[in-house]
C-alpha cells in the first residue's frame, strides 16, 4: 500500500498546539526519559517523525498518541525546545477530530466562532422548549417538577441519550478502524480462537480496573525528579476528582431518575449526599485545571485549546448551578430555583451532548486505545504457543 504525504500536516498540528516540533532532529533523548514508553511503544520520537515526514495515517493509526499522559518531563529537557508532550497533546485532539461521524468534532476545534455556534445550538432549542412548555410557575412554594414536567425531561433525556449512544459508537468505530490501518498484518501464527476471545475479554477486565478505575498508568509519570513527581500526583489527584465527581454525579442523577420513574426503593437523601460529595470533587478537579490554565506555570498548561475552555467551564458551572439549584430550593426561593434549574439543565446537556466530539471523549478513546494495544500484545506474544489440550 503507497504512503500518502500530507504537506498540510504540520499546520494542522500547529493549529492544535504543537509549537515547533519541526525543530526536532530525531535524538531520541525525549523517548529515552519518558516513563511511559517501552519497546513496540516509543513515545514521543515516532509520532513526532511521522508528523515532520507528514505522514497522516501514520499518527491516526498509532497508539502511541493516546500512551502519553503529559507528565513534560520531555518538554522540559528537550535540548532543541521542540515541545514534544505539548505536541503529543495536539496529536490526540487531531485524532478526536479525525476520528468524528460526520465531522463534528470540527466545529469544536475549528474557529472560535464555529466553535460557539455548535455549543449554542442545542442550550437555545433546549431554552425554547423550556419557555413554550412549562408547567405552572407556583411562587409560593418551590415545586420544581410542575414547572419542568417530569416527561419532559424523560423525552430530552432519551433524544440526547441516543444521540451521544450513537455517536460513541459511531466515533469508536472509526477510530478502531484508523488504529488497524497501521498495522502491518497478523502474527503468521495465531493463538486459537477461543484462547483470543479470553484474551480480549481479560484484557478488557484489567484495562476498565487499572486504566479507568484507578488510572495506574497516570502514576508512572512520577517516576522522574522529585519536582516532576509533585507536580504530577497533584495532577493525578485533580484528574481523579474530576473522573470520579462526573461519575458520582452521573450515578445521582440516574439513581434519582429510576427513584422519580420507575419507583426504585433508595433513600433520597442517599442520592443527594453523592451528588454533593461528587459536586465537591468534580468542581475541584475543573478549578485545579483551570487554575493551572491561567497560571501557565507546567508544561501541560502552557497552550489551551478554546475547546479544552469550554469542557472546563462547562464542568464548573455545571457544578457551582447544582450546588446553587440546592440552596435555592432549600430557602424556598422560587424564581431562583427555577432561573437556576434552567440554566443548570442547559450547562449539563451540553456538555453530555458535545461529550464525543470534545477533549471529554479521551476518557473513552483512551482507555480503548489501551485495551486494544494490550491485547494484540499479549496475543502477539502468544502468537507461536500451542493450544493446550486435555
Amino acid at each position: 500500500m503507497p504512503v500518502r504525504v500530507d504537506p498540510d500536516l504540520m499546520t494542522d498540528l500547529k493549529k492544535m498546539g504543537a509549537f515547533d516540533v519541526s525543530a526536532c532532529y530525531n535524538c531520541g533523548y525525549c523517548t529515552a526519559i519518558c516513563p511511559l514508553s517501552e519497546e513496540g511503544h516509543e513515545l514521543p520520537r515516532k509520532v513526532i517523525r511521522y508528523a515532520v515526514l507528514g505522514l497522516k495515517d501514520k499518527i491516526l493509526s498509532s497508539p502511541e498518541v493516546w500512551l502519553c499522559y503529559f507528565c513534560g518531563e520531555c518538554s522540559t529537557s528537550c535540548p532543541r525546545s521542540a515541545d514534544p508532550g505539548q505536541f503529543m497533546m495536539s496529536a490526540r485532539r487531531y485524532a478526536i477530530r479525525k476520528s468524528s461521524w460526520g465531522g463534528i468534532a470540527d466545529a469544536f476545534y475549528g474557529s472560535k466562532l464555529l466553535s460557539i455556534l455548535a455549543l449554542s445550538i442545542f442550550p437555545l432549542i433546549l431554552l425554547g422548549t423550556f419557555v413554550t412548555s412549562h408547567g405552572p410557575i407556583i411562587t409560593d412554594r418551590v415545586d420544581v417538577w410542575t414547572f419542568i414536567p417530569m416527561d419532559l425531561i424523560d423525552k430530552l433525556g432519551l433524544i440526547v441519550m441516543a444521540f451521544i449512544g450513537f455517536s460513541l459508537v459511531a466515533n469508536l468505530f472509526m477510530m478502531y478502524r484508523n488504529l488497524s490501518r497501521g498495522r502491518s498484518g497478523a502474527p503468521s501464527t495465531n493463538p486459537p480462537f477461543m484462547r483470543r476471545v479470553g484474551i480480549w475479554l481479560k484484557t478488557l477486565i484489567s484495562t476498565v480496573v487499572l486504566e479507568v478505575l484507578i488510572q495506574k498508568r497516570y502514576t508512572k509519570c512520577d517516576d522522574n525528579s522529585t519536582e516532576v513527581k509533585k507536580k504530577s500526583t497533584n495532577k493525578y489527584w485533580a484528574h481523579m476528582a474530576l473522573f470520579w465527581g462526573f461519575l458520582g454525579l452521573a450515578g445521582a442523577t440516574m439513581t434519582d431518575y429510576g427513584i422519580d420513574s420507575y419507583g426504585l426503593n433508595v433513600p433520597r437523601d442517599l442520592t443527594r449526599v453523592l451528588g454533593i460529595v461528587a459536586g465537591i470533587a468534580m468542581m475541584y478537579g475543573a478549578s485545579y485545571f483551570i487554575y493551572k490554565r491561567l497560571k501557565k506555570d507546567e508544561v501541560f498548561s502552557t497552550f489551551t485549546q478554546f475547546s479544552d475552555w469550554v469542557f472546563l467551564i462547562l464542568l464548573f458551572f455545571a457544578g457551582l448551578t447544582g450546588f446553587l439549584l440546592i440552596a435555592f430550593e432549600y430557602a424556598g426561593w422560587a424564581w431562583a430555583t427555577y432561573v437556576t434549574l434552567v440554566i443548570h439543565l442547559m450547562l449539563s446537556f451540553d456538555l453530555l451532548i458535545t461529550l464525543p466530539f470534545t477533549k471529554f471523549a479521551h476518557a473513552l478513546y483512551r482507555p480503548f486505545a489501551l485495551w486494544i494495544v494490550a491485547a494484540r500484545d499479549r496475543i502477539a506474544s502468544q502468537a507461536s504457543q500451542p493450544e493446550t489440550s486435555t
